[in-house]
């Protein structure tokens, strides 16, 4: 049994999977009534069509199934890139405490024992939900904040180059005004010199004359 109900796309995405057209049905107008849109798979094949065309928010899947194991389908989303991250409650008829552990260990977020309680179900469903966006908006925040201080990081990087460029002008502009200087210095005592030297010249001439 395979439904794919069109709902608004804003509404939490849950998938089920589950043989139990019983089951599939119950959880599937319970979950609509309380605002959740639902893709519902009654088989391997179907779960593994709804998977590959949409993304849900969460997913209810059923432990043992005549075609597919319920855990081992579990470690195989949490093997791929693009499920991985989708949270997955188990509902079994089997409720030990090996079984919990079995579904914690393949990548599941939650076991809920058959039969149930909807409040229960509900209150669980919302839970996961909730906790998974808040790790998403974490996530991209701290994306964001990874880029925000690579970037802050670059342009201490170049202001540390310009202002390194910087002061290597200026000390190559204050050599270069370090040896101007010492050349006009050199030549103002040059001139000196030469007034020297050409007062003293003009001094023995008038001394000549007056002889």
């Amino acid at each position: 049994m395979s439904l794919h109900d069109k709902q608004p796309d804003n509404l939490p995405l849950v998938l089920i999977i589950d043989d139990s057209p019983e089951y599939l049905t119950m959880l599937s107008d319970i979950l609509r009534n309380n605002n959740y849109s639902v893709c519902a798979a009654g088989n391997k094949p179907a779960a593994l069509a709804a998977l590959a065309g949409n993304t849900p928010d969460l997913i209810l899947l059923d432990v043992k199934m005549p075609d597919m194991d319920g855990y081992e389908f579990c470690r195989h989303l949490k093997s791929t890139e693009r499920d991985r991250d989708i949270p997955v409650i188990f509902i079994s008829g089997l409720g030990d405490a090996s079984d919990k552990v079995k579904g914690f260990k393949a990548g599941g977020i939650d076991f809920i024992a058959k039969p149930f309680h909807m409040a229960e179900v509900l209150a669980r469903v919302a839970t996961h939900i909730d906790l998974n966006r808040l790790q998403k908006q974490l996530a991209k925040q701290n994306i964001r904040l990874q880029q925000e201080i690579t970037e802050r990081r670059q342009a201490e990087a170049e202001l540390k180059t310009h202002k390194s460029l910087l002061e290597e002008t200026v000390d190559r502009r204050t050599a270069e005004l370090k040896n101007v200087n010492e050349e006009l210095q050199h030549e103002i005592a040059e001139r000196r010199r030469v007034e020297d030297a050409l007062e003293n010249a003009n001094f023995k001439l008038h001394s000549m004359v007056y002889e």
